[in-house]
Parts: C-alpha cells; structure tokens; sequence
C-alpha cells in the first residue's frame, strides 16, 4: 500500500527521489512511465476506461497503482490516491525549430509572436498531453502536476519561450483545477535567467533534466500540496 502515486517522464526520477527524502512518513510508488517523447502523441485511451496505450506504460502503471490501492487495478479511474504526475514537457516544445523563424519576444531576426497566438500553439501542441489531464480530473483524481526545468541556454528565445509556454499551461491548470507546481523563478540564474548551474544535470549531453538540488527544491514546493490532498 502506498499514499502518492507517481507517474512521469524522465524528470520524475529526480522529484520521486526527492519527495520521498522530504516526506518520510509518506509513502510514494511509481516512477518514469517508458512512453519517450510519445507524451505528446496519442499516449491513452479512454476517457473511460483511462488506459495507458502503450502496453509496457500500461503494465508498470497497473502494477505500481495495485501495489498501491492493495487491489488489482487498469483505470486510472479506478486509483484513490492522490497521482503526483511529471508530464508538463516544456523543454520539446522549447527546442523546437519553429523558435528559428518565430519569438514570443521582439527579436530583429525573427518574427513576433502575441501571447494569444502563443496559447494556439501551446494547445496544439499539447492537445493530447492536456485532453489526458481534463479525463484525469473528470474522473475524479486528486492530482497534481509540474513544470519541467528552464533551458540551461540563454543565448536563445529558449528561455523565453519557457516562460511563455509555462504561463498557458499555468492558466490551464488553473481553469481544470489542478496544481501545477512551478519552481521556475526560485531555480533562475539571476544573471543569464536560464537554469541555474547549481541545479543542471551534470551528465554529458543532457541539456533538459535537472539535479537532484533541483528536486529537492521541487520537493520543498511539492510538500504542502501533498499534503493538502492526503
């Protein structure tokens, strides 16, 4: 029997390890779901049933949620226990090329982007990822929800474009009534305004994950939203 579950991508290996370190009288089950970038693809079916659709996804979570709930279960409706999710995924839109052509901010080389086109963008991009959070709420889930870590760049509209798609997502959240919790601000490089080096990943080629500082102070944040729905 656990107390959170927790479903994600590959930042959800620093926040579990986190979390748990912050709260040890409560316990967490779950982990990275083996999905990739197919976050952003047709990732569930459902709404009802709620089913992941790629059978490996599917099998971990019926495994970690029945291990959780102490009875067999294959809905994410069928889960009573607050799902600590880790799918916000801003760093595949942020590298995107189309930020060569285009700019949420005035650029001399590329074209200007308005926060109502930018919210276009964010919910096309993200239709699938946010239809799965909208059937997770209907079906009645106490969830929360993360942003993912800045740019480790500055030199580009990266960074930008983070605080641009993070403010949509946020309205959102928001408007579903599930907490996205944001640590953006409190990990920024007061001088670049990317991450800051002291909570970057420090392995070769990894420019979007974040360290396990950058967890704890996930953690720190995630702490009385977990509480609030225990």
């Amino acid at each position: 029997m656990a107390d959170v579950l927790v479903l994600g991508d590959s930042h959800s290996n620093y926040i579990l390890a986190a979390v748990r370190s912050a709260m040890p009288h409560v316990s967490f089950i779950g982990g990275q779901l083996p999905l990739g970038s197919g976050w952003q693809n047709a990732f569930f079916s459902g709404p009802d049933p709620l089913r992941f659709s790629r059978a490996e996804a599917q099998q971990k979570f019926e495994d970690w949620a029945s291990e959780a709930t102490g009875r067999r279960v294959s809905s994410l409706h069928e889960v009573d226990i607050p799902i600590l999710f880790s799918l916000s995924n801003i760093e595949h839109l942020v590298h995107s090329w189309m930020w060569t052509k285009w700019s949420p901010v005035s650029s001399v080389d590329r074209d200007f982007l308005s926060e109502e086109v930018i919210r276009e963008v964010v919910h096309s991009f993200y239709a699938h990822n946010l239809a799965f959070m909208i059937a997770v709420k209907e079906g009645g889930a106490r969830a929360i929800n993360v942003v993912s870590p800045l740019p480790r760049i500055s030199n580009s509209d990266r960074v930008p474009v983070h605080d641009a798609v993070r403010k949509v997502l946020q309205q959102f959240y928001d408007t579903i009534g599930i907490p996205l919790v944001d640590i953006t601000d409190e990990t920024r490089d007061s001088v670049s305004g990317a991450l800051d080096p002291q909570f970057a990943s420090t392995m070769a080629n990894d420019k979007i994950h974040g360290n396990s500082q950058w967890g704890a102070v996930m953690a720190e944040h995630l702490v009385p939203v977990i509480k609030g729905l225990i």
